[in-house]
């Protein structure tokens, strides 16, 4: 079932979707009827060609997210939104080279081109901005690997030779064989540096252009997909039902349920059939990666940090340079850093910080900085196989403090996330 905020969201990308068809509609329409080509050319040209696909890709995820709505799930495809981030490549690489390279090249011609005329605005600017938009906003449910961004290169490679039998055929471009000027090898030559690079030259150019926009769109996507991803979790864990399982203290010894977890000479119990009792000093080795001092490197706003320990110790201190030195630290090394903290208490006023900025330990503020937290621990491969690996079983963190003037941590907090991140993880493999 898709979510209220989901449904949302849907409606936003469906009202923007339809809005880059209509343009996209209006500017091939006016691409044939107001130039001076004639409709039989307009369709050679990359412009064209490029806002055509992107205008029937989003045609398509139009219908998709109308059908998404009614029947409350997803319904697009990976393969689909690949295509998709393809045809936004293409139709980026149309708005960067008009704007930043043909434009520019015509203003010393007698006839410049004018980028707010109609027939021009709508290919040129009005549906590459949107498209833009459209991927960076809706589309980080893509998932990437490390050969996404090349599959940017696709149209450009098959537009090159598309045009040069285009120019053998005859093909007629405003008075020239070639669509565009950077492929005019009859004028530049293919090797040649006569005043401007050969077209061997301006391919890698343009080649290393569509990368670069590639790359780009992929960052943001990564970026969105990440603050989503984030937003989804703390949904889920505020909805998930978690019953934190209680100890009771026999003497010196702790049990969970009949299960001693403690005994009085200080051994534990680290996994049974039932728990997994997470701790850094554990011979056990799944309980032993999934405590906050093992050493999981990690980015987490902005920075690389050493362990969820070190995050948890450095949010201590209000001075950004001791907090960064703290990041860097994991293991014992980064709970035993709370000495510095001993003269200066962060519980006598309730206030933690991150780079210099202040939040509540009792505000809902810190608790979407440890879904965040969590979350971004999670992006780390180990750690998250350890914790699907785990199973069903409970995830305790018996000598957990219980108070919260006490710990930036409770017992009931660790637990809770664990349990929910495993769920959501789960959830999101599937």
């Amino acid at each position: 079932m898709l979510t209220k905020e989901r449904r949302k969201e849907l409606i936003m990308s469906i009202v923007l979707k339809s809005v880059i068809v209509a343009g996209g509609f209006v500017g091939v329409l006016l691409s044939f009827l107001m130039t001076e080509i004639g409709a039989n050319n307009e369709a050679l040209y990359y412009t064209v060609q490029s806002n055509i696909w992107i205008w029937c890709v989003m045609v398509v995820f139009l219908a998709l997210d109308c059908v998404a709505m009614r029947k409350g799930q997803e319904v697009v495809p990976q393969w689909l939104r690949t295509v998709k981030f393809v045809c936004t490549v293409a139709i980026t690489l149309t708005g960067f080279v008009y704007n930043f390279v043909l434009f520019p090249a015509s203003l010393g011609s007698a006839n410049p081109t004018n980028p707010l005329a109609a027939d021009s605005f709508f290919v040129h600017i009005f549906v590459p901005v949107l498209s833009i938009a459209d991927f960076i906003r809706f589309d980080y449910r893509l998932k990437v690997n490390r050969r996404t961004a090349f599959y940017g290169l696709i149209t450009p490679l098959y537009y090159l030779p598309f045009s040069l039998i285009a120019a053998e055929l005859g093909a007629n471009f405003k008075g020239s064989r070639f669509p565009y000027f950077f492929l005019n090898h009859e004028k530049l030559s293919w090797f040649g540096f006569n005043g401007m690079p050969g077209v061997f030259y301006w391919l890698f150019i343009v080649l290393g252009i569509v990368l670069g926009i590639a790359y780009i769109l992929l960052a943001c996507q990564k970026k969105r997909q990440k603050s989503e991803k984030i937003k989804e979790f703390k949904c889920f864990r505020e909805n998930y039902q978690f019953n934190c399982k209680k100890l009771t203290k026999k003497g010196e010894a702790i049990y969970l349920g009949k299960v001693c977890v403690e005994d009085k000479e200080g051994n534990k119990t680290f996994e049974t059939d039932s728990f997994i009792n997470t701790g850094y000093g554990s011979k056990n080795s799944i309980s032993r990666v999934l405590s906050n001092l093992y050493p999981h490197s990690f980015k987490f706003r902005g920075k690389r940090v050493a362990s969820i320990e070190g995050v948890l110790q450095g949010i201590k201190y209000k001075d950004k340079k001791l907090q960064n030195e703290i990041l860097k630290y994991s293991g014992l090394d980064a709970y035993h850093t709370r000495a510095c903290n001993s003269q200066d208490f962060w519980g006598s006023d309730g206030l933690l910080y991150w780079q210099g900025k202040p939040m509540k330990r009792d505000s809902q503020v810190y608790q979407k900085f440890l879904d965040e937290l969590y979350i971004c621990a999670s992006a780390c491969p180990v750690y998250k196989k350890a914790l699907l690996s785990t199973g069903d079983k409970y995830l305790l963190h018996h000598i957990g403090n219980e108070d919260v003037t006490q710990t930036v941590l409770t017992r009931y907090e660790y637990e809770l996330r664990m349990a929910a991140l495993r769920e959501f993880l789960r959830k999101e493999e599937n």
